[in-house]
């Protein structure tokens, strides 16, 4: 009798996580509908830390409305309504932009550094047409006073 008693405790063992295992992923969808996550088998396997095999057995027809819901779902980032993504898919596409935002900075601070230089040279080519309208002005000047002095 002790062998049977051994293996019913064994079965509630399994049934238990069998339940816990099944709460788990329960909640886990339930999380990520409020966070507005898309919900595909992936996503929740990698969440709930349970096998894609497993959501395929137990929660496929769950998941997969859940997915064809989500196909529709959209958020609205500062006025521009955008796809519900996928956190994975959300992080690789915040590394692009931020990568892009930090190339995009350099470059700025290249072009700001470029912009000083030319400014500068602007400044010198200024000063120097004024030499040059000056010394004009007065060449143009002594040649009147010569002319009014040979007519004389």
């Amino acid at each position: 009798m002790g062998a049977i008693g051994s293996i019913g405790g064994l079965l509630a063992a399994a049934e238990q996580r069998s339940v816990g295992k099944r709460r788990l992923v329960e909640e886990t969808i339930t999380e990520m509908r409020r966070r507005g996550e898309v919900i595909t088998f992936k996503t929740v396997a990698e969440q709930a830390g349970v096998s894609r095999q497993y959501l395929y057995t137990h929660f496929k027809d769950t998941i997969e409305q859940l997915r064809t819901d989500g196909q529709h779902q959209a958020v609205v980032v500062e006025g521009e309504t955008v796809p519900a993504r996928s956190a994975g898919r959300a992080a690789t596409i915040e590394l692009a932009l931020r990568n892009k935002i930090s190339r995009l900075e350099q470059e700025l601070t290249e072009l700001r550094k470029e912009k000083t230089a030319l400014e500068r040279r602007y400044e010198k080519a200024l000063g120097e047409a004024e030499e040059w309208r000056s010394r004009h002005q007065a060449a143009v000047t002594e040649l009147l006073e010569t002319r009014s002095r040979s007519k004389a």
